[in-house]
């Protein structure tokens, strides 16, 4: 999907002159306007587009604009899009829910003040840039997380380096005869190591350029797992957190993007981590532990995470998937981990269960169908 850049504005009515009218009044805006004549050429058109706003006529030949609008926010990667009906139908109760069924957010009568369209483009305008600045936040910190993760990551190999580089140099200068396999021993674990390194800053280097653009390919979860965890494991042994991984054998391969799927586990690993920590400082040093574990049942794939932290309050339970909603301290979190985890396992056509006993833990099971097809909307006017 397309970055920002401006706000792009979808504007989709059969008739033309109404789309040129309402490109006057909204075209002083610091926006790119996307016009169609039709459903079916507006799909076409913000296929891959990050869209702000749309305004949709709802009487059009073929497709109506309230299916217009379910095909528009009926794609899990997409997210929400606001949309406002502009239509001259007069609107009964009944007309009034078929249209907010649809996800508009408003709607106006022909014919309008164009002062009044105005004024609600921009709001939503703005509502649109507070999103990108606040998911531009999130981002900003998952990069200090992980840059934190990568730190612990390799400083451990590197002092494991430096001390055999030192007990090599004591035993150049106290030993008067040198033994070769003690030397081969030693140079051995010092090129183990340098391996190690490379092997962690070449998947960062993938992570970091992959994750960008979604292209759904075939791959295996208990290595795309096994990836997230090595950036992150030398963090969590550091706070006495073990982590135990039980892969399934033979596990099918699923569809989607690997380094997205990284970004979950990171992202429900760095909630359990935060448990384990409100847990410790409300009730002391415990035996911390967060299970991970893959199976295969009915032709579907279960990841489960489980945790025995703080856990999760009953009455925010309801609540931790939607966006920027957050138990944390203020400061700690955006509340957006969760719910881009979920939009990720939406887009590859599975879901999240998130079950949690609050001063005992927390266990989240995400379900992914095998070898699934990506749906790409696509369709052509008869």
């Amino acid at each position: 999907m397309t970055g920002p850049g401006k706000p792009k504005v979808l504007i989709v009515d059969d008739i033309l002159m109404n789309i040129e009218f309402l490109v006057h009044i909204i075209r002083s805006l610091e926006i790119d306007i996307i016009t169609a004549t039709s459903s079916y050429e507006a799909l076409e058109k913000i296929r891959d587009v990050d869209l702000a706003l749309a305004l949709l006529d709802i009487p059009m030949p073929g497709m109506d604009g309230i299916e217009l609008a379910h095909r528009i926010n009926g794609i899990p990667e997409r997210g929400m899009i606001p949309i406002i009906f502009i239509t001259a139908y007069p609107s009964d109760e009944e007309e009034l829910e078929r249209y907010y069924s649809s996800g508009i957010v408003d709607f106006l009568l022909k014919p309008f003040r164009p002062g009044i369209l105005l004024s609600k483009v921009k709001i939503f305008l703005e509502l649109y840039r507070q999103k990108h600045q606040i998911l531009l936040t999130e981002r900003m910190a998952a990069i200090g997380e992980m840059a934190t993760n990568i730190a612990h990551e390799i400083n451990q190999p590197l002092n494991t380096i430096t001390l055999i580089l030192e007990n090599l140099l004591a035993e150049t200068e106290h030993a008067h005869t040198s033994d070769p396999d003690y030397f081969r021993n030693k140079t051995n674990r010092i090129f183990e190591n340098i391996a190690r390194i490379n092997r962690i800053i070449d998947h960062i280097r993938t992570f970091t350029g992959g994750s960008g653009q979604y292209l759904p390919v075939p791959f295996n979860l208990n290595d795309s797992i096994r990836n997230a965890l090595n950036m992150i494991t030398e963090q969590f042994n550091l706070r006495e957190i073990g982590i135990r991984f039980q892969p399934a054998e033979n596990l099918p391969q699923v569809t989607g993007n690997t380094y997205a799927f990284e970004q979950v586990i990171l992202n429900l690993m760095i909630n359990a981590r935060d448990g384990l920590g409100e847990k410790e400082k409300l009730h002391g040093s415990f035996p911390k532990f967060i299970e991970i574990q893959t199976l295969y049942e009915d032709e579907v794939i279960q990841v489960k995470i489980r945790d025995n932290g703080q856990g999760i309050k009953p009455e925010d339970l309801p609540n931790v998937i939607q966006p920027f909603y957050t138990t944390k301290r203020p400061g700690a979190g955006t509340g957006l981990g969760l719910a881009i985890s979920f939009n990720i396992i939406r887009g590859m056509q599975g879901d999240i269960n998130i079950q949690s006993e609050y001063g005992s833990g927390t266990t989240v099971v995400i379900f992914l169908p095998v070898l699934v097809r990506i749906p790409v909307v696509q369709e052509m006017a008869s």
